[in-house]
């Protein structure tokens, strides 16, 4: 099940306001203590950061730990603008010494494990996080902290902890609600998933990413309507994201609403164009999909589109060239049908379906039988197979051998209408008239609407 992973640390909490943004916050010392040339490289620093210009800001609030080496806030954005440079361990020494002037201080450890954490040091960031709560039980961020580094750990039941108590500390948060929705979907605990989404959503009724996976959990559960209605709304809150068209497209074509189908699937082509050479199997439904709804036309066109991205592909290249034969595209499903016995010889249905095709036109009758006999090595109780070189041999005018060989493909498949026409066929040929009609009623009873058997019918009875 794929799932928009949109699981949100507590990075903006750090870098949203102290990476993004500038440091303004006043150097907390006691007056006797100040010293202006600190706190004046210190303002100079935070304008330059403001300014994006990072290399300054560093060598002012290096100049501001001269006169101010205590000062743990100093640390901390020194510390975050080497870390924004890619001076890893010029970032992890500067905030070792904020903790080292104030250990107690809940900020100083959590600014520490975001460091592990965007490090992906998962057991030195939750140490540090545990510490965060051990001096401030109400520090929020840390305990949302430790749920995103449980989820990346894939420890679902130590996340939805901490995430429950997010959200008794902020309820009107939608985030860890969302997030708690995630875990237990990993849980396989679908209801508390879905009261999560929904929870998520009412808090955020504009936010679309909840209703997305309320869709999936829906789908997953059989409630069609509920999950096209979640999939409808992601679509009126985010029109532009193709996802959601190609599911309820393919949620339709489940449920054999072939029409609706192919609506949904172009639709989500026709905004990510791109997008094809990553879906090509949506071409793929949709060449079924428009074969069912007998739009053959339409069927041909989206499997050439497939094959120019997947030539080889061996059940498109079968399908476009039955529809070619269809349609009467004699040298295209020729074609097609040669290609693929070429790229896979030992495909047993396209070696007797251009076999058949021969049969059914009278031509290339030795090869057909070739053809025919070769499927059958793969396969040789498969009643359609045995019928194709019944018919072969009947075009030959073998009739006794044909005979033979309708009459055990009976045997093997007994309800396929056209094998007892042709049985019966065959029949005639050998001046066996009774069986001949017996064969052909019996066939007449599996397509009770072919005119050209109860004509033959009617004939052979001398009405």
């Amino acid at each position: 099940m794929k799932f928009k992973d949109l699981l949100y640390t507590l990075h903006f909490v750090l870098y949203a306001i102290l990476i993004a943004g500038c440091a303004t916050t006043k150097i907390a010392r006691k007056p006797q203590e100040y010293d202006y040339r600190a706190y004046l490289h210190y303002s100079i620093g935070a304008v330059r950061e403001c300014e994006g210009l990072i290399d300054e800001a560093i060598a002012e609030y290096e100049k501001a730990l001269l006169y101010a080496s205590q000062e743990t806030l100093i640390h901390q954005y020194l510390g975050i603008l080497y870390d924004k440079k890619g001076f890893k361990d010029k970032a992890f020494e500067e905030f070792k010494k904020s903790i080292e002037v104030e250990p107690d201080n809940p900020r100083a450890h959590f600014i520490l494990g975001n460091f592990f954490q965007n490090e992906e040091k998962w057991k030195e960031a939750e140490k540090e996080f545990k510490k965060v709560i051990k001096l401030s039980p109400e520090y929020v961020e840390a305990y949302f902290s430790l749920g995103t580094i449980y989820t990346h750990l894939e420890k679902y039941r130590n996340a939805v902890e901490n995430y429950n108590k997010v959200t008794l500390i902020v309820p009107d948060n939608p985030i860890p609600y969302y997030n708690l929705g995630f875990c237990y979907t990993k849980l396989n605990d679908n209801q508390k998933a879905v009261s999560c989404y929904k929870k998520a959503a009412q808090l955020d009724p504009k936010w679309a990413s909840p209703y997305f996976n309320l869709g999936i959990l829906y789908e997953a559960n059989g409630d069609t309507q509920s999950a096209l209605k979640s999939w409808e709304r992601f679509i009126d809150l985010n029109p532009k994201d193709p996802e959601p068209y190609l599911r309820i497209g393919y949620l339709y074509f489940q449920i054999n609403m072939y029409d609706r189908a192919i609506i949904y699937m172009k639709r989500a082509l026709n905004m990510d164009p791109k997008r094809e050479k990553l879906f090509p199997q949506v071409y793929f439904l949709l060449g079924i999909a428009y074969t069912n709804l007998h739009q053959n036309k339409e069927a041909i066109e989206v499997y050439n589109k497939f094959l120019e991205l997947e030539p080889k592909n061996e059940i498109v290249r079968y399908n476009l060239s039955a529809l070619h034969d269809k349609e009467g595209h004699f040298e295209d499903a020729v074609n097609g049908f040669r290609y693929l016995i070429k790229i896979n010889p030992k495909c047993a249905d396209a070696l007797n379906y251009l076999g058949y095709i021969f049969a059914e036109k009278g031509d290339n009758l030795k090869e057909a039988e070739e053809l025919i006999k070769s499927a059958l090595k793969i396969e040789p109780n498969n009643g359609y197979f045995i019928d194709s070189l019944g018919w072969v041999y009947f075009k030959m005018g073998l009739y006794k051998e044909a005979l033979r060989e309708l009459k055990r493909a009976v045997r093997f498949t007994p309800n396929d209408p056209i094998i007892y026409d042709h049985l019966g066929d065959a029949y005639i040929k050998n001046g066996m008239e009774r069986e001949a009609i017996s064969s052909w009623q019996k066939s007449l009873q599996l397509q009770k609407d072919n005119e050209e058997i109860r004509k033959k019918i009617r004939e052979w009875q001398g009405e």
